[in-house]
């Protein structure tokens, strides 16, 4: 995924040399271009009626989405609905999709509708009566869905999207649909912070000239750091009916994207929404000796309710860390029994795949620096190490389970990027974490499975109100 920040973006074909190709050939290459770019820009697209129709495409403009979506919904059912699921977790007031014909007309319209159920007309809204933001992602996310490769432009992205449901949009298009190239203009930190770019591009104006300066992507991650010292992101809170709060912003952008890629194998029902996953502002109010700790669960709970469009209970995801099983049991009385605990110690627990970590750091540098049996012997000559606190547990098996619960697996993590790339790379636990998440999920996800199933079970248990 491909991110620039700029004030506008416009994008033109390149103009393509003739001298030694055929003459055909630049017609063929900008034909190609012209109907494999699609160029979203920060204004209201009035898509929601056309001409019927069977295009087996979208117009580069839109202009044929409710005909598209028509032929999708009859011949591709599967894709229609998953469209429609996509749209509910980006957006909570959409629960469902449909494209209807205007009597006595040649016409066919998209309708939204607020409930699954579709009984009764009166109830849907035309996309055209909508908001803004509705058509723009309808139609990128129709892109995304039904061509094979494409190049998606997506033009100051927060202006027609409330923050929570950019960053929403951003996950979906880079879990699901990452074959596409995107090329997305924002002012927003945060949406470029809700995704792992590949390249950055700050433009910067200076009189009349404009210069175009590249920023390493990992520096990103670094500022969703500063900015979570200020505080929590309220764009995130009042964006959602129901809110897990997670120990950092590690799980914060790491279990939205296990449910989104797991959805199907856990058998969610039509309609349900995924919960908004939020960091705490700070894990060590709850586990304070001091701290008032039925205080601080109430003002998160209190949070929770006042942004929520329905009334809901708070629900708690922490670490393990070294607490007691009398610790957790105290922290879940005081949290009225909505207070989940990760069953190792930390995320990293589950991230220790030498598989992974050796694709991970050979995209991050380039180059391999240490093969698969390299790293798992470095793993294997660390794992019983007393600083990181399970040499009781240690058998000299990377998989024994007890030894996985207990291992300070982000130190592990550390010590392993160092040794593997002679210190050219520092292990960052946002970045990386999520970045070796991605590699096990796409190569070998029964070995997450309990991973996967905490998950699910704090968005089950995020349904239940107070």
């Amino acid at each position: 995924m491909e991110i620039r920040i700029t004030p506008d973006l416009k994008v033109e074909p390149a103009s393509v040399p003739t001298i030694g190709l055929l003459p055909d050939l630049p017609i063929k290459v900008t034909n190609f271009w012209n109907t494999n770019l699609f160029h979203f820009n920060a204004q209201r697209y009035n898509v929601g009626v056309c001409e019927a129709g069977h295009p087996s495409r979208l117009n580069s403009d839109a202009s044929n989405l409710p005909a598209v979506l028509m032929r999708l919904a009859g011949n591709s059912g599967d894709i229609f609905r998953e469209l429609s699921q996509h749209m509910r977790d980006i957006f909570p007031s959409v629960k469902n999709l449909s494209v209807t014909g205007i009597e006595r007309t040649n016409n066919l319209e998209i309708l939204i509708w607020p409930t699954v159920e579709q009984r009764y007309r009166e109830h849907a809204v035309g996309l055209n009566e909508s908001g803004t933001g509705l058509s723009q992602v309808l139609a990128i996310l129709t892109v995304a869905m039904t061509m094979e490769r494409s190049v998606v432009v997506i033009d100051e992205i927060s202006s027609f999207l409330h923050p929570a449901a950019a960053k929403a949009l951003v996950r979906i298009l880079e879990s699901h649909y990452s074959h596409h190239q995107y090329l997305i203009s924002t002012h927003s930190p945060e949406v470029i912070a809700a995704s792992s770019p590949s390249t950055v591009h700050l433009v910067k104006k200076d009189g009349f000239k404009s210069s175009v300066l590249p920023i390493n992507p990992a520096d990103i991650f670094q500022l969703r750091l500063v900015t979570g010292e200020l505080g929590v992101s309220m764009t995130d809170v009042f964006a959602s009916d129901r809110i897990v709060w997670v120990e950092g912003p590690t799980e914060e952008t790491a279990f939205p994207y296990i449910i989104e890629q797991t959805r199907s194998l856990k058998g969610s029902k039509v309609g349900e929404t995924a919960p908004q996953f939020t960091a705490v502002i700070a894990t060590g109010d709850f586990t304070a000796k001091r701290a008032r700790k039925e205080l601080v669960f109430e003002i998160y709970t209190r949070l929770s309710s006042a942004a929520a469009t329905i009334a809901s209970s708070a629900v708690f995801a922490f670490d393990k860390e070294e607490l007691s099983a009398e610790g957790m049991a105290d922290l879940n009385r005081q949290g009225k029994s909505r207070v989940a605990f990760l069953p190792r110690r930390h995320f990293e627990c589950y991230l220790l795949s030498p598989s992974a970590i050796k694709s991970v750091l050979t995209a991050e540098l380039g180059e391999e620096v240490a093969t698969t049996a390299e790293i798992e012997k470095m793993l294997l000559t660390l794992g019983g190490g007393p600083k990181f606190k399970a040499k009781s547990k240690w058998k000299n098996d990377l998989s024994d389970e007890e030894w996985l619960a207990e291992v300070d697996a982000a130190n592990l993590l550390k010590q392993v990027f160092n040794e593997a790339t002679s210190s050219r790379l520092a292990f960052s636990k946002i970045r990386h974490s999520f970045l070796l998440l991605k590699e096990i999920m796409g190569s070998n996800p029964t070995s997450i499975k309990e991973l996967i199933g905490f998950v699910h079970e704090l968005a089950e248990l995020s349904l239940d109100k107070a």
